[in-house]
């Protein structure tokens, strides 16, 4: 399911409330985007720059936590069928890795956000070295249209975030017995 979830949109761009473009994760980890036609609604993917997984769009977190994904389920696979506890951990903690990559880089800030910013900072301060009397009034509607942009997360990208957080949670009580089994099994020292 956490593999499926990546080709859902997770990023939604908006001006003034209506979508302009959006990410799959595949998108998000690569730096590609999907220009969305408000008319029309249709849909066109373009680059967000190089391909090569240089571009300032990519998020190379999330390219990481695909890989987690997709190691947790070869770990998954391994243990089911060769019953070794170790892949069985790996199994549950890789998706740990996964989710806690996937919160770090929206702690980071997305890169179509900040590239976005930087976009309109850099068409300002163009204006402003222009000597124009009106560069003012480009500043202005810059801002205005800054604070009309909005970059929001969809719920397919929350969705991955509780599937992720299943197998952290069966950890986690996993862990939580064995530390009880331990306490319990062994007798307190009487004086």
């Amino acid at each position: 399911m956490a593999l499926i979830l990546f080709a859902f949109p997770w990023v939604d761009i908006q001006c003034s409330k209506q979508t302009m473009a959006t990410q799959t994760g595949f998108q998000l980890a690569n730096g590609q985007v999907t220009a969305v036609d408000p008319v029309t609604g249709n849909a066109s993917e373009s680059s967000g720059g190089t391909y090569d997984g240089d571009s300032p769009n990519s998020a190379p977190l999330v390219g990481f936590a695909f890989l987690a994904i997709i190691a947790a389920m070869v770990c998954s696979s391994i243990a089911i069928f060769r019953n070794l506890r170790l892949f069985e951990t790996l199994g549950f903690a890789l998706p740990a890795v996964a989710l806690g990559l996937l919160l770090s880089q929206l702690a980071v800030e997305l890169p179509v956000k900040k590239s976005l910013k930087e976009s309109i900072v850099e068409q300002s301060t163009d204006n402003a070295s222009l000597d124009d009397p009106f560069s003012g009034m480009g500043n202005s509607s810059n801002a205005l249209m800054m604070s009309s942009i909005q970059v929001k997360m969809s719920p397919a990208f929350y969705l991955e975030l509780i599937v992720l957080g299943i197998p952290v949670l069966m950890l986690a009580g996993t862990l939580l017995r064995r530390v009880q089994k331990t306490t319990v099994s062994s007798p307190p020292d009487l004086p």
